[in-house]
């Protein structure tokens, strides 16, 4: 046995004093392991697209979107283009916008969908669509937001055109949903006079405002073009 404050007490201090910087030592490999585990946890995120302090991650995006699509236009615009110039992941682009067609209508600070023409023309079938065409679009050049169009014709000639293709599509496919039955040959054909017709009553009407077109009442329109579409739609051409 040991006396009091021999060796023994000597030994069991230094094994507390071991067991407590073993401890810190354990607890400092520990804090090193959540540091490195935050820094990989932080690498991820950023890999994945997520920006930590950047609450306006969306207008960002927005803003990128909106110069990507003035500049190259709609069809050659990316949604990887786009995270590439927002500096954020594909991924991450898509969560705030399911598509393209989203994203560019945001961008440009538009709230109508287009391809909501395709649904509301194309239900009736080739039986009245003509005026179907005529009473879903001239709406949306006559409200603010068509007004919001022109100016963007005036600032972003490019962007606008690609809005106006947007548009113009929307009213190719309903037109091909309600020509359906016709040959390919066919049906290319007439969708396309119907994309040149209401495009160029849009452009003549809205944008170059030439007279008398420019100041005819909507349902004087609605009334002389729509047979014309209706007859590309269904008649002898």
């Amino acid at each position: 046995m040991s006396a009091p404050g021999g060796h023994g007490d000597v030994c069991a201090s230094h094994g507390e004093s071991g067991a407590v910087s073993d401890d810190r030592a354990g607890s400092a490999r520990d804090d090193r392991a959540g540091s490195a585990r935050d820094d990989r946890a932080g690498r991820i995120a950023r890999r994945r697209g997520r920006r930590e302090g950047k609450p306006d991650t969306r207008t960002e995006i927005l803003r990128a979107a909106y110069r990507r699509f003035a500049e190259e236009g709609y069809e050659r615009t990316s949604v990887r283009a786009v995270a590439r110039q927002a500096g954020v992941d594909p991924a991450l682009v898509r969560h705030y916008f399911p598509d393209k067609a989203t994203l560019f209508l945001q961008a440009a600070r538009i709230g109508y969908d287009p391809r909501a023409l395709v649904r509301q023309i194309a239900t009736g079938g080739r039986s009245g669509a003509g005026l179907r065409i005529l009473r879903t679009s001239l709406p949306l050049w006559e409200s603010p937001l068509g007004a919001g169009l022109v100016v963007v014709a005036v600032r972003e000639p490019r962007l606008f055109r690609a809005f106006a293709d947007l548009i113009g599509r929307a009213i190719a496919r309903a037109a091909e949903e309600v020509l359906a039955e016709l040959g390919a040959e066919e049906r290319a054909v007439r969708v396309a006079m119907v994309e040149s017709t209401t495009g160029g009553l849009f452009l003549t009407r809205y944008v170059l405002r030439i007279e008398p077109i420019a100041s005819l009442p909507r349902s004087v329109v609605e009334r002389r073009w729509a047979p014309l579409l209706q007859r590309i739609l269904d008649g002898e051409v």
